[in-house]
Order: C-alpha cells, then structure tokens, then sequence
C-alpha cells in the first residue's frame, strides 16, 4: 500500500468516526430505492465521471513521494490537500447519494477542472510532448518523468573537475570535442532540470508552460552565473555560450536554449554579476572597517586595562590592595611606572585594606590594618604579595586563595580589622575563633622570600631597587635596606 493510500485509509477513519453505526442502521431500516431518486445506483457517465476524478487526484494533486511525506498525519497536511482527500472520501464511499451531492458542489467541479488544466498544461510542454506516452502526461507522470533529468544532470557528479565528471560529459556530449563546451552544455541541463521539475505546481496550472520555463530557466542562469567570483572565468564562461549553438541532444531540454538568443542576454547576467561583486567588495570594505573597530576597542579597553593594572587607589589615606587576578605584565618597561605608583601610593597612605568577594562559595570579607603597625618582615611580605598580584604572577585562577594569603599577612599576629558581611549584608566584626582562621607564620612567609632578597638587593637594577624598597624599614635609620 502506497503511502497516499495508508493516509487515506486515516483519514477515512477521521472523518467516517461516529457515523458508520447511525448509516447501517439507516441502511437496514431504509425502504427500497427508487428510479432515479438520489439513492438509486450510479449511472454510467456518473461512473466514469467519479472514476475521472478519482484519477485525477490520485495521480495529480494528491501524488506525494511517500519517502519525503511519511512524517505527515492527516491533520498536519495543507487544507487544499486535506480538501481533495475529503472529495476522495466521498467518492470511494460507495453512497450515491453522497457522491451525486458531491459531484453537484461548485468547489469540487473548479478543482476537478484545476486538473484537468494542468494535465493539459503539461502535456502541452515542449518538454513533455517531445517524448510522448500513452495517455499523456500528468503530475505523477510528469514528476517521474523529470526525476530521470534530475538523476542524469542534477544528483550525478557531471559539474565536477574529476575523472568521473569528466566521463559522463563526454558520454551525454560525444559530439563535443571541447570540454569547456561540454561543461556548458551540462550546466545548462542542470539548470533546465531544476528548474522544469520545480514549475510544475500542483495548485496553479497557469504557471505551467514553455514560455515560463525560458523565464525560470534564465533567472536560474542569471543567479548561477552572477555567483561566480573570478572575472576571467566568468568572461571564459559567458564566450564558450556565445560560440556554442546548442543544437543537440538531449533536445526536450536544448529546445529551451534559445534563451541565449534573447535581446536581454547577456546583458542581465552581466549587470547582475557587477552588481553582486559590488554588493560584495561594499560587504568586504563594512566587514574590514568592522574589524578595524573592534581591534580599536580592544586596544582601547586594553590599555584602560593596563593604567588600571598601573595605578593604585589612597583614599582616606587607604591603599587598596584588593586582589584582582590581573593579566601577566607583558612588557617590562611597565614595571617602572608601576612602581613608582606603588611607592608614591604607600607614601600617601597610613593604612591598607581590601576587600574581596570571592568567585565562588564563601564570605564577602574586608580587612584593613594600619601601616606603622606591622613588623617589618611582616610589611615586606604584604609589599611583595601585592606587587605578585600587580605583576600577573597569581592569576585569575588562584584570585580567591591569595586574597585570603594576603588576609593572613595583614592578620598574621591578629592585629587587623576584620568583617564579613552577614545575610542582610551589613559588614560585621568576625568572631575572635573565626579571625584565627586568618593567621599566618610571618617567619616562614619571610624565609621563602628571604634569598630573592638576598641575591638581588646589593644590584643596581630595577629588581634590586624593589627589593630594597620592600625590606627597608622607614620607621629605623638601621632597618634592613642598611644593616643587611
């Protein structure tokens, strides 16, 4: 059973539901029909009229190609072709009194002449009339008769630079010693193929003849060629049709050539080949300036990103030195100013704090800790964590652990000013076993840093400049930087 079938059969099932038990009752008790009342029995030219018209849709409008259609229930299928399955219904229902009421009603005689139009439409067709089949051509006939066409010019791989492309155009073009010309002949099948087998249009047999088939063919041709990037190709192409006659098989479709014969050829294809190429070198130059400004913009931001990476923030004698997880450094010429605005930061400050709020689970914390209160070593190990972090050294990744490093080192002997903020998101005191939790052995923070120091601190470079910078003692004329 064909899958137009199977899907009648459903929709017989719809439309006969709650029906069948009332009309067999009606049947038994019904008394014997009479002559030529509407119930008696189908005359022949009835007959034949209901057979036409079963024909007629089966094998026009209601000819589907089950492999593409399966998915479809009937009430997902468009109203026209759930109409004309309506009107089969009817028709193979058997009643001859649904069947004449049926073949009265004005809607479907305008489809049943719908398609016979169209049947005559295609059966008048160069194409279809120059290999004519008993009975003459229809949808389902026509269709199945376009889908050799498309085999041979469409799915085959005959516009293809290979061997086996090669074979087929000297195969269905032996008369043709110039493959340039052979390419041309297939490219033309190729598009008249498409192109007949897309115009026959199940609803409007109007669009169906040669005259619009040298139309869509055209376009076709107009928006292939038009397509074609390379100029010297393009002019290669437009010369191969120029010299070619195109008197040749397969002549149902080579009878459409003519087209190259017209006024506007190829005039058309050229005016839109221009066009699109300047549509084209338009999208490239909006593509290109597009570009330019978003690489200005990333600049831009970069270097925002860098001052901000250079600077710090005093206020109310504050130095902020919250964690960031700030980008590598690149350039090494950025320590300079980077330092001299952290020394000039720390020389305005009398205290430093940060606050942090971390990526993931945890509490939002703030800590602060006066300057002249810290230990020297103690000190050292805040100024080195800091520029660690200025430097890009930490990281994005590991933000959240030294925030809560550098916590420790302010809080290292439970001197700093600690709070978390609550869950109405007031900042409060932590408990004193919760500030423990922040504590670190400065002596071991110290020692891990102490040979850097070591080894740099009697240079004159810019490391060694930092390091004395980050060991001196301010508040000792003997401090670090002098007595090592």
């Amino acid at each position: 059973m064909s899958f137009s079938d199977t899907l009648l059969t459903a929709f017989k099932r719809v439309m006969g539901r709650g029906t069948s038990i009332a009309s067999s009752e009606s049947a038994r008790n019904a008394p014997p029909p009479v002559a030529d009342s509407p119930d008696s029995p189908l005359s022949q030219s009835e007959k034949l009229e209901v057979e036409e018209a079963i024909r007629a849709f089966r094998e026009g409008s209601l000819h589907w190609d089950p492999a593409s259609r399966t998915d479809l229930a009937p009430s997902a299928l468009p109203g026209s072709t759930r109409r004309l399955m309506g009107y089969l219904v009817e028709l193979e229902s058997g009643d001859p009194r649904r069947i004449r009421r049926l073949l009265a009603n004005g809607n479907f005689k305008a489809c049943v002449i719908n398609e016979a139009e169209r049947d005559r439409s295609l059966q008048g067709m160069h194409y279809y009339a120059s290999v004519p089949i008993e009975g003459g051509y229809y949808l389902k006939r026509a269709t199945e008769f376009g889908k050799e066409d498309w085999a041979r010019f469409v799915d085959s791989k005959i516009l293809t630079n290979t061997p086996e492309g090669l074979a087929l155009r000297a195969e269905h073009f032996p008369h043709l010693d110039d493959d340039y010309e052979r390419w041309e002949a297939a490219r033309f099948c190729k598009i008249a193929a498409q192109e007949l087998s897309l115009m026959v249009h199940p609803d409007d047999p109007t669009r169906i003849s040669d005259q619009r088939a040298r139309e869509c063919i055209f376009d076709g041709y107009v928006k292939r060629l038009s397509h074609i990037e390379d100029e010297e190709g393009f002019k290669g192409i437009l010369a191969t049709i120029g010299r070619m006659s195109f008197d040749m098989e397969p002549r149902r479709i080579m009878h459409y050539a003519d087209i190259f014969k017209r006024d506007d050829w190829p005039g058309r294809v050229v005016d839109a080949w221009h066009a699109l190429n300047e549509k084209r070198r338009s999208e490239a130059e909006k593509t290109e300036a597009a570009k330019l400004e978003r690489e200005r913009v990333q600049l831009a931001e970069s270097r925002k990103k860098v001052e901000r990476q250079l600077s710090f923030v005093v206020e109310g004698e504050v130095l902020d030195i919250s964690v960031h997880g700030w980008p590598k450094l690149e350039d090494p010429a950025l320590r300079i100013p980077m330092f001299q605005n952290l020394k000039a930061a720390f020389a305005r400050a009398t205290r430093v704090g940060l606050l942090h709020i971390p990526r993931g689970r945890g509490d939002t914390m703030k800590a602060e800790r006066s300057i002249l209160s810290m230990a020297p070593r103690q000190l050292a190990c805040v100024k080195n964590a800091l520029w660690e972090d200025r430097m890009g050294i930490v990281g994005r990744e590991d933000e959240d652990q030294w925030a809560r490093h550098l916590i420790s080192l302010l809080n290292a002997d439970g001197r700093a000013t600690l709070h978390k903020k609550d869950d109405v998101g007031r900042f409060v005191s932590l408990y004193p076993f919760e500030a423990d939790l922040f504590k670190t052995d400065i002596e071991a923070e110290w020692m891990s840093c102490a040979d850097v120091y070591q080894k740099w601190i009697d240079t004159d470079t810019f490391t060694g400049e930092l390091a004395r910078w980050i060991v001196e003692d301010p508040s000792n004329n003997t401090g670090w930087a002098t007595s090592r």
